[in-house]
This record gives C-alpha cells, structure tokens and sequence, in this order.
C-alpha cells in the first residue's frame, strides 16, 4: 500500500451507560435504493478529469483516476482569526504536522469504530500527509458517488454515527445531524450507500451536547476543534471489547489500539502548546463541580 499510495503521489461527565450490551451491535440503515434522480456531481470537473470542490478553509481536488482526493488547507483571514481569537495560535491544519497527523489518526479511529458497529466501512481514509508550498495537505481515498439525493434519510445516517462516536468520546461537528453543512460531509454511492469524507473543522464550533458535554467542558474544551476525550475513547473500546474483536479481527483491533495511542501523542503535542486561555478559564470554574474529568488531548 506504502509503495502504491508513493507511485500515486509521485504521478482521527458521569459515565453513560452502554447504548446496548455487546451481544447486540448498533443496527445499521439499510441502503436507500428507491428509484430517485441522477447523483449529484460532487463538483466542478475540469479538463484533466480533476473535480474541484471545497470549504472557506481548504481546496479539494478529486482525481478519480488516481482514486485519491487532495485537501489542500488555505483558510481565509476570518477563519484565520476566529482561530487564534479562541486559541491564540495559528490555524492548525496550515503547517502543523502534529494537527494533520492527528486528523489522519483521528479518521482510522472513527472508521473502524463505525465498521464495528455498522459491519461495513464508513469512513473515506486519509492515505499520507504531506507540504506543498509551506501548507498543509492531506491525501484520501476517493469515493465515487454523489451529493446525497434524499437529505432525510441521509440525516439519520448522521444520526447514528453521531450517536456512537460521541458516545465513544469523539467530539465531531461535521456528523452533527444540527450542522447545517453535515449533509455535505457525506458521499452517496451508486448503490445508495453513504460515506463520510470529511472530518476536518474549518471553524471552531460550540461544544456538541452529547452525553459526555459537562465532562468535556470540565476538561477544557471550550470552543471546540476536532477534539477527543480519550478517557471516554478507552472507556468505549474497553466495554466493546468483544464485539470489537469480533468484527474487526485481531488485527483490526490492534490497529485501533494503536491508533488511538498515536492521536493521543499528536494532539497533545498540538494542543498543549497552543495557550487556550477561553477553555482553561471554563475547566477553572467548573473545577468545583462534581463533573467527571478525563483527558481530552
């Protein structure tokens, strides 16, 4: 795979209690196959084949024919600022290499949790990092398919993968079923499948109220950006430890074990250097609370 992705580029509170136990994994959405219109186009295709999208943070290339999708990070003065107004740094996705391996780590985590769950991958993977100019990039699988055609149903999907991955201790905006843009973080595949393409922020974003929110905020995620709490994350693949052998093998869980331990390093080594006086503040007043503290970076 190394040497195929090299040829390419030369040419991720109170303990809940469990969602259900472990005999019984989540029930995934079957695949919406009602006969509907034509897929959307995911972008502008030029005359190269090169289809190009994006967000007010990055420029996305998607190159089919090399079945890989260039995120390349060029955020404007406002995005810029809204970041170092909440942390006092830069915005971390330009030219941290710790924040985009830490983006990498943090969608291998997410994927193989939801593939445990839902018996299928979700989850498009970031293949390599790499700088091109002084910026941040970051290189992911293609995925052939569309704008989801039904907005409804595509919302349930979101649903659910919020529900595990929060649950897990993963604080992610972009699959909030109340982000305006979430529908757009999905690809719908020609046989009515979805799948999640981004889970990089652009903006920083208020706390997600799921069931670990006074926790994360007790542990200084205020305003939130791609955050784990990995108190919550050991917690997760501790309790599911079983059903998580079961569908992703030994290997596959050793891999997520390993994983976690590598996001872990990164984002304390991104996130501990940036002061982030707004969330030190709120973990400060919340300390005398009886609120679950546990690690978020």
């Amino acid at each position: 795979m190394a040497d195929q992705l090299q040829m390419i580029l030369l040419a991720a509170d109170c303990p809940n209690e469990s969602r259900q136990d472990e005999s019984k994994p989540f029930r995934p959405l079957k695949a919406d196959v009602r006969p509907r219109p034509a897929l959307k186009p995911q972008g502008r295709q030029n005359g190269a084949g090169i289809i190009r999208t994006g967000s007010i943070a990055s420029l996305v290339l998607l190159d089919p024919a090399r079945g890989i999708a260039i995120k390349r990070y060029r955020p404007g003065p406002l995005v810029r600022a809204l970041y170092w107004f909440c942390f006092q740094a830069g915005f971390p996705y330009m030219s941290n290499v710790d924040a985009l391996e830490a983006a990498r780590e943090r969608r291998l985590i997410a994927g193989l949790l939801l593939k445990a769950e839902l018996g299928r991958e979700v989850v498009a993977p970031i293949m390599a990092v790499r700088f091109e100019r002084g910026r941040g990039e970051l290189i992911s699988q293609f995925i052939a398919g569309g704008y989801p055609r039904d907005g409804r149903h595509a919302r349930l999907f979101l649903d659910q993968a919020s529900e595990i991955l929060g649950e897990a201790g993963l604080n992610l905006w972009q699959v909030w079923r109340w982000n305006p843009k979430a529908v757009s973080n999905l690809v719908e595949t020609a046989s009515g499948e979805y799948r999640i393409i981004d889970l990089e922020s652009s903006l920083v974003t208020p706390p997600v109220p799921n069931a670990h929110f006074w926790s994360n905020l007790a542990a200084g995620a205020f305003p939130v950006f791609d955050d784990i709490n990995f108190g919550f994350l050991r917690e997760y693949v501790a309790q599911r430890a079983g059903l998580l052998h079961e569908t992703l093998g030994e290997d596959g869980f050793a891999e997520l074990n390993a994983s976690m331990k590598r996001c872990h390093e990164h984002m304390h080594a991104w996130k501990d250097r940036e002061p982030r006086l707004w969330g030190r503040l709120v973990a400060l007043l919340l300390k005398p609370f009886p609120i679950r503290q546990t690690a978020c970076h």
